[in-house]
């Protein structure tokens, strides 16, 4: 049995295959990404449209811009929002391709909304964060100079507030 494209570890039948295939919907916003890229690599069009909010993309228009592309790999950078008691969520991700020439990368920051209990894609909301290159060079840590101010420390602009009621907020 086959891995799940979304890089869940599990098996592709599964995960995501029971959404594309109309077995359920998504719970959670980063469930609906993770099913759309493994519908890039499967070449599943039409669950593409089906997902997408504010689009007038069909699922040929999916076809004809995704014809030379061979997804590798999906590595998701952060979320926020997009929980199954949430209306929108965001999702920040990497995924790496190559189009017959060279490898690259397509990062980008995704926006998706819950309408009648189902989660979509927003096309109008979502950005690409940088352009597709050659792999992206990885990020540093941010590492702190001093520690972290706390709910209850006072606040470090010295309005002798606690920090939670000052800049905290």
């Amino acid at each position: 049995m086959e891995n799940c494209p979304c890089g869940s570890l599990f098996p592709y039948n599964d995960c995501c295959a029971l959404l594309i295939q109309g077995g359920g919907y998504a719970d959670t916003a980063e469930d609906l990404m993770r099913s759309r890229y493994s519908a890039f690599v499967k070449k599943k069009w039409d669950y593409l449209a089906r997902t997408s909010l504010h689009s007038s993309k069909s699922a040929e228009d999916y076809q004809q811009s995704s014809e030379n592309t061979n997804w590798q790999r999906l590595e998701i950078h952060g979320s926020q929002g997009g929980n199954h008691d949430d209306a929108k969520g965001q999702i920040e991700f990497s995924a790496w391709y190559s189009d017959g020439k060279s490898e690259k990368v397509l990062r980008e920051h995704s926006h998706f909304e819950k309408k009648e209990g189902r989660w979509y894609y927003d096309e109008q909301g979502s950005h690409t964060v940088t352009p597709s290159a050659k792999r992206a060079a990885p990020q540093k840590t941010v590492v702190r100079s001093d520690p972290k101010t706390g709910r209850n420390d006072p606040c470090p602009c010295q309005s002798g507030k606690k920090y939670k009621k000052c800049c905290g907020k």
